[in-house]
């Protein structure tokens, strides 16, 4: 697990407002922030696990049978720290969770089009309100 990841959840209940530096070397500084007064530092779906089950993508805080893909937590900071290696800076907002893109997930078009053909669902979705700042 990244050492992000480990951060998020040790972070996880603290009240905003405030701005913490939690990772640096040589050529980045990392906050963690939440700028709102009396809000927790992330949202309720910040650690949703995504499985598929019985050809449907769902989310859920619960272990399911399934094959399971990730944590909503795990896929963001995945292309998050891509980016910062990639020489992105500035500031990473993740708001709420719409589809499988906003979790670093894709469908191949013909999976997909199986998939609406039998009638199978994509459920994720769900508030994360993460703010991660990169200098």
């Amino acid at each position: 697990m990244p050492i992000l990841v480990q951060l998020v959840e040790k972070y996880k209940d603290k009240i905003g407002p405030f701005k913490e530096l939690v990772y640096q070397d040589d050529k980045v500084k990392i906050y963690f922030m939440e700028p709102d007064e009396n809000k927790k530092f992330v949202g309720k779906a910040t650690f949703n696990r995504v499985y598929v089950k019985d050809g449907n993508i769902i989310s859920s805080l619960e272990n399911i049978k399934g094959v399971y893909l990730g944590r909503y937590i795990d896929l963001i900071m995945k292309k998050i720290i891509a980016e910062i290696e990639g020489g992105r800076r500035g500031l990473f907002k993740i708001r709420w969770i719409d589809g499988l893109s906003d979790i670093n997930l894709q469908i191949p078009e013909k999976l997909l089009k199986f998939m609406n053909e039998n009638n199978k669902r994509i459920r994720v979705g769900g508030p994360v309100f993460l703010d991660v700042y990169v200098e």
